[in-house]
């Protein structure tokens, strides 16, 4: 199973407010150029939204040349109001199980992926992961 990577996007606020550009203009560009599989996040100072992906754009280098908005007939790139660095964690998450920290496990078929093939995947994986778990997985 290949791992699939995140994509960190930080909105740079002075650079937003400038162009008067919203959270929700650059996440509905995000989501208009890209529209299968979460790949990340887009955060900003009082929210946080998820990135949806395909095959279009693969890597921050990409995501960063996206245009998403014009202002005064110039494109504005991601790159000019947000940094974009390939990520392999996120970190705005966190999981418990009856008052105790844990690990959810979520999987999510990539576009053009046989499903089948995922699930079994996945069962030869869970031997594996569970045998790393500190404590008795449910």
């Amino acid at each position: 199973m290949a791992q699939s990577a995140l994509l960190c996007v930080r909105v740079l606020p002075q650079a937003v407010a400038a162009r008067n550009i919203s959270l929700e203009e650059l996440s509905a560009a995000l989501r208009a150029a890209n529209v299968n599989t979460p790949v990340g996040t887009l955060e900003g100072p009082q929210q946080m939204l998820t990135l949806q992906a395909n095959k279009q754009l693969r890597n921050a280098a990409e995501f960063a040349e996206l245009i998403v908005a014009s202002r005064n007939g110039i494109p504005v790139r991601l790159k000019d109001v947000a940094t974009v660095e390939d990520s392999v964690e996120t970190t705005k998450s966190y999981a418990n199980l009856n008052g105790e920290p844990s690990i959810t496990l979520a999987v999510q078929r990539q576009p053009g992926a046989n499903t089948v093939r995922v699930v079994d995947a996945v069962k030869q994986a869970l031997p594996k992961l569970r045998s790393k778990c500190p404590i008795r997985s449910t």
